[in-house]
């Protein structure tokens, strides 16, 4: 069974140094602390085996009965073990017992991954953003828009409640 964590201030370095894995334009340790210290934000983590580091993490926004997706990330040595499967479907649990109904996103049109994992966990889409991402070398790539239910998620995953370690 995949541990996951509640996210804290404190995790900010280790999530950063994991952002810097897998994105052309990481988020700093400091950017991470000023989110995680928001009372609108909610985050989870996959703690790495060494326990000082993080294998996966991912941060949401919640406002009213909405939460959007800000960052999910998984280390490229962890990939295809199902741990962002695992992060959303614990968040989509923990989302739900706040109130949230709807959860959102957008991903780049080129994340062919990211767009079949989510279309997997129950989210279908909503809309288009033409140039939304830029690319280092200043391509500008279009987002799909996403959204879906935590009900529907946990549904669709089988819900069981996830085990959470709190730091």
């Amino acid at each position: 069974m995949t541990v996951v964590c509640t996210l804290d201030a404190g995790h900010a370095k280790a999530c950063a140094v994991l952002h810097a894995s897998g994105f052309d334009r990481p988020w700093s340790a400091a950017s991470i602390s000023g989110l995680l210290l928001d009372n609108k934000i909610r985050g989870w983590g996959i703690p790495s085996d060494d326990a000082s580091s993080l294998s996966a993490f991912a941060l949401f926004r919640v406002v009213d009965e909405e939460a959007d997706f800000l960052t999910i990330t998984t280390h490229p040595e962890s990939r295809s073990r199902g741990f962002a499967s695992s992060l959303i479907t614990h968040a989509a649990t923990d989302l739900a017992l706040l109130g949230v109904k709807r959860l959102t996103l957008e991903v780049s049109l080129k994340n062919a991954a990211a767009i079949a994992l989510y279309h997997r966990l129950g989210f279908t889409r909503d809309g288009h953003r033409p140039a939304y991402y830029v690319a280092d070398d200043g391509e500008r790539i279009d987002a799909m828009l996403m959204s879906s239910t935590p009900s529907r998620i946990a549904g669709l995953l089988g819900s069981s409640a996830p085990s959470t370690q709190h730091d």
